[in-house]
């Protein structure tokens, strides 16, 4: 579908995407930072590391959103090279989001007050990997929306 199709049919167009790809980045890297930050602190209260840990979530849902509102338009317009790239990208989706269930799933609040420095641990394995692929992302789909938009 070409961008005047993508307007006319009210699909967002490659800069409209951009521009919210990068906002929803911005916000998971501040999101990122905070949970950082808080996990600095010996035992903050439980109401702190649960609402940092919604918002992070709710970031990241976003981001996610986002992500595949790029993806068609992204193809629409990658070079044979980038597609193989955004391929790359959308199988490491299932993957990742499994691995975020996973780690929520595990580390329930009763388990998280009981074992704040684990938790830590766990916490600083699943941010890095979300810190990657919000890199991935910039340096494979921003590049391309940019020269679409």
């Amino acid at each position: 579908m070409h961008e005047a199709q993508r307007a006319r049919a009210g699909a967002p167009d490659a800069r409209a995407v951009l521009l919210a790809l990068t906002e929803a980045h911005a916000e998971l890297r501040r999101e990122l930072e905070s949970m950082a930050s808080l996990q600095t602190e010996a035992t903050p209260s439980a109401e702190r590391w649960a609402y940092a840990r919604w918002k992070l979530s709710r970031a990241s849902r976003t981001r996610r959103m986002t992500v595949e509102q790029a993806y068609p338009i992204a193809l629409a317009g990658a070079t044979p090279a980038e597609r193989l790239r955004i391929a790359q990208l959308q199988a490491q989706d299932t993957d990742m989001l499994a691995g975020s269930r996973e780690h929520i799933g595990q580390w329930t609040p009763e388990r998280i007050a009981s074992d704040w420095p684990g938790y830590c641990a766990a916490s600083r394995v699943i941010r890095r990997g979300m810190a990657d692929r919000v890199q991935a992302e910039q340096d494979i789909l921003i590049p391309i929306l940019t020269r679409l938009s």
